[in-house]
């Protein structure tokens, strides 16, 4: 019996003893969002600087009520994160492959190009970051941003 109730006092002060320290962490002050950011940038030119490039290859499928294309692609994105796309093969609707494959490629070369990919970068020179929480994900705690936009006409983001 004494071991039983022995069992259960220790049983809650461990409760209580998590409850006290996810208290004591909930009443934390979130950190501000320049200091979430500023911690993304660190790890992104980190993880940017052991990039080797890779090589891949994509299927696209399209289909519309009449009409079906497919397109196979090797990307080889280098270092730099530049992309350059060779077409394997190709096959149907010649109207969806031009004006949705290789529009996709066209557009995904040009935002791979340094200038273009640093005016699209998750960076606070294109957009505000506001912090609105915190959550609990299996690897850990996140913190939850809101991220807008910064507006500037085409030629100041090109003088960027």
């Amino acid at each position: 019996m004494k071991l039983t109730i022995k069992n259960a006092l220790f049983t809650l002060a461990i409760v209580v003893s998590v409850a006290t320290i996810a208290a004591a962490q909930a009443r934390e002050p979130l950190p501000s969002a320049g200091d979430v950011v500023t911690k993304m940038m660190q790890f992104d030119a980190q993880r940017q600087s052991e990039l080797t490039g890779y090589t891949a290859t994509r299927r696209y499928v399209a289909v519309n009520k009449k009409r079906h294309a497919e397109m196979l692609v090797r990307v080889e994105c280098a270092s730099d994160g530049g992309k350059r796309f060779t077409i394997l093969s190709e096959e149907g609707s010649g109207s969806i492959r031009k004006h949705v494959f290789q529009k996709l490629l066209s557009e995904e070369t040009e935002a791979s190009h340094r200038g273009t990919r640093n005016s699209t970068r998750l960076t606070p020179a294109n957009y505000d970051f506001q912090i609105v929480g915190q959550e609990t994900l299996e690897t850990g705690p996140a913190y939850v941003l809101e991220v807008s936009p910064i507006e500037l006409n085409s030629e100041a983001r090109l003088a960027q």
